[in-house]
């Protein structure tokens, strides 16, 4: 099996005529390029316009995770309700509908957490066009 220094696909899976995957792909016969600091910070000059997007963005995300994070817990609620019976604390209905809403909250996170990285991504990829 033939082998290259340095190779992140040392002792992968070997092809039928004993090559090994990274020499067939020829992954590791050219050096990567490594990033330079002035290379990175102009990407992240790309990003300066985009602030408030990519405020709203993330924060769309951090209110997305945080409902996702909840359902375990409402479902919990859920099944403490149903065989609690009716000495449960809160009626069911007020708990699937305080569910319901954090699925629908959670949806229209997602909606605009999606919607205002694509716009980012496509307000950059329309930037990087024109220079």
């Amino acid at each position: 099996m033939l082998r290259r220094a340095g190779c992140p696909l040392v002792g992968a899976v070997s092809t039928a005529r004993g090559a090994n995957v990274c020499n067939v792909l020829w992954l590791c016969q050219y050096p990567q390029p490594v990033a330079k600091v002035s290379e990175i910070r102009r990407l992240l000059s790309l990003y300066k316009p985009e602030k408030k997007p990519l405020t709203i963005s993330i924060s769309a995300l951090g209110v997305s995770t945080f409902i996702t994070m909840c359902v375990p817990f409402g479902m919990g609620k859920v099944i403490d309700v149903v065989t609690a019976g009716a000495a449960a604390p809160l009626p069911l209905p007020y708990v699937v509908t305080l569910l319901g809403g954090l699925f629908a909250a959670g949806s229209i996170a997602n909606v605009i957490r999606v919607d205002t990285s694509n716009m980012i991504g496509e307000r950059i990829t329309n930037r990087l066009r024109q220079d």
